[in-house]
């Protein structure tokens, strides 16, 4: 994970290293850091290409080494010597910017949803709401693959909590249903916003793929794959900068609706997805005037409908009956999940 400047949710990364360099500290104590890094030129920033750790004043190099040194993981070996070089033009020696061992009470593996920077500790269910209220109001400023892991954080600890968190925050977990249709609008709107014919033509055949391949958006492996096929033309095709303006970034493309995937819903044919809880609500006599009383002594042993028995037995069935019951539920009103 890369953090800097721009991407630390409320700056709780940078606050704990500053509690550890008081060198840095200092320096920084009546520094004024823009918000936003959108009017700066590539020239600003010593990863030039992904717009990463500023170097365009002394004090954005001061913080981009710590970030860089401290916060930081698989850093480009010539990204970090750019920001030492900006130190030395700036006169800042690396000792002054040290880090200075304190004690502190140290979170547990997991307990934080940035556990580098012992940041945004979940060890309750009122630490996981107010980390979920945190990570929302910072949302904007988050790296896709920054914000992705973070909210898949925020998720299995929301699970081990019994929190319910807002829809939004399972999209941005990645753990939300595809909407198809809407997904290949947005791989053609790519297509149409790229100079490039070869990439235009990649773009293209995604859509058409996805398009005929429905089976592979039920699998959270193959949507995460997908996104990483969608970011690696966006690069290419030099739409990353749209990202939040025209085009939502690769993992909200793919996981774009709020309908939370479930691994035990129930497959009716044609995109449709049913959790089986919500078909359980129904009376035996729903299931039996659709396909007869013998259902109802597999889905039904005690009187009443078990969602389990109910999936093994509708998984069996051919697809004109699992289109005459998504037809029976959408006359119920039952809600159906299209992907």
């Amino acid at each position: 994970m890369m953090i800097d400047f721009y991407n630390d949710p409320g700056h709780s990364t940078l606050r704990h290293l500053l509690r550890r360099s008081p060198g840095a500290a200092e320096m920084l104590k009546t520094a004024e850091l823009e918000d936003f890094n959108g009017d700066l030129p590539d020239s600003a920033f010593a990863w030039q290409s992904k717009r990463l750790y500023p170097v365009h004043t002394p004090e954005h190099a001061a913080v981009s080494y710590l970030y860089a040194k401290h916060a930081s993981e698989r850093m480009p070996r010539e990204v970090f010597h750019f920001i030492k070089e900006a130190l030395d033009v700036y006169g800042i020696e690396e000792a002054s910017l040290a880090e200075v061992q304190i004690k502190e009470a140290a979170y547990e593996p997991g307990e934080c949803i940035f556990p580098e920077a012992q940041a945004y500790p979940v060890r309750d269910a009122g630490e996981v709401k107010l980390a979920e209220a945190r990570l929302h109001e910072q949302v904007s400023r988050l790296r896709p693959e920054t914000r992705a892991d973070a909210f898949s954080r925020l998720a299995k600890a929301a699970s081990v909590h019994g929190v319910k968190l807002k829809p939004m925050s399972y999209k941005l977990a990645g753990m939300t249903y595809t909407d198809r249709p809407a997904l290949v609008d947005s791989l053609k709107a790519r297509a149409t916003a790229t100079k490039e014919a070869s990439i235009r033509d990649k773009y293209a055949a995604l859509a058409a793929s996805v398009s005929k391949d429905r089976r592979g958006l039920l699998d959270r492996q193959a949507q995460i794959k997908l996104a990483e096929a969608i970011g690696t033309l966006d690069e290419r095709a030099g739409l990353v900068a749209h990202y939040d303006r025209l085009l939502e970034d690769p993992i909200a493309t793919v996981f774009n609706s709020t309908k939370l995937a479930a691994s035990d819903d129930i497959d009716l044919g044609g995109g449709r997805m049913v959790s089986p809880s919500s078909l359980a609500v129904l009376p035996p006599s729903f299931f039996s005037d659709l396909f007869g009383a013998d259902i109802v002594k597999e889905i039904a042993p005690a009187g009443r409908v078990e969602p389990s028995m109910l999936k093994q037995v509708v998984d069996t069935f051919p697809a004109d009956m699992k289109q005459q019951l998504a037809n029976a539920l959408k006359s119920a009103g039952v809600s159906m999940a299209q992907v």
